[in-house]
This record gives C-alpha cells, structure tokens and sequence, in this order.
C-alpha cells in the first residue's frame, strides 16, 4: 500500500517542493534562466548521475529544465499554453492522479522501448485529464464539485 500514490516517496519530494517555494518566494527565476545556470545544472546533473549522488541528480535535473522552461515560456506561453492559462491550478491539484494512473498502466503493459511513449502519456495525461475534468465540473451546477476541484 506505500506505493500506492507514491506515498512511500514523500519524503524524497519534499526537497523538491521546499526549493520550488524558496525559488518562487525569493523571486530567483530570472537567476536560473541564465544559460550559465542551466548550463552548471546540466554539468552538476551528469556528475551526480555518474556517481550515483541522491537528492542530487534529481535536484540539478530539476532546477535545469525549469531554467529551459522559463527560457521556453517567453516564447511559447502565449501560443502553445494559452489554452490551459486558467486551468493551472487544476493541473496542479488533479494531474498527480492521471499521471499514477499511467504509471500503474505502463507497470502492467512494459514492452521493449516503450519508456518514450509511456512518458508521452503520462504527461499528456497530466495535464488533459485536469482540464477534461475542470471544464466538466465548471459546466456542472453543483457548486461543492466546482469547489472542490478549484474551479
């Protein structure tokens, strides 16, 4: 039953979820789009991969691909995302279940190379089934769905 939700994880997480809130509160995201940033990650990220180095890889990854996400939100955010601009967080409250439920699909379904494409869906997943499921509960009467969902 630990695994289950990953509540077996929480603790390994936590680092994520605690620098995410120091980054934000101290407003550092101009800081980690600097390519020097991203680059000292990327570098930081492989080193920490090659000799095994837990929280680590995970936390340079981490903070790397938010310096790439920051740099790709200048320029894509209006167009590709403008969509899920109200939805966010929806996403952020919903999306976890979608994306363990992908998991426990692609535990069940593993074939040879079928990494890329489980990890294709468990994104997608992540961030349409929040949508699918706010705009239903938007268009739902009941206010107490609508609250509870965040809508």
């Amino acid at each position: 039953m630990t695994d289950f939700l990953a509540i077996n994880r929480a603790e390994h997480f936590f680092i994520f979820f605690f620098v995410g809130i120091v980054i934000s509160k101290e407003s550092l995201e101009p800081y980690i789009a600097k390519r020097s940033v991203i680059g000292v990650c990327m570098i930081g990220y492989v080193v920490s991969y090659m000799f095994n180095i837990e929280p680590a890889t995970p936390l340079f990854a981490s903070i790397a691909f938010w310096g790439l996400a920051l740099k790709a939100d200048r320029s894509l955010s209006d167009n590709l995302f403008h969509p899920f601009r109200n939805y966010t967080y929806q996403i952020f409250l919903i999306g976890i279940f979608a994306q363990i439920f992908v998991k426990v699909l692609s535990n069940m379904f593993r074939f040879p190379g079928s990494y890329p494409i489980w990890w294709l869906v468990c994104v997608l997943a992540g961030v349409y089934v929040p949508v699918f499921i706010a705009r239903l509960g938007s268009k739902s009467g009941k206010k107490y769905i609508r609250y509870l969902i965040g809508v």
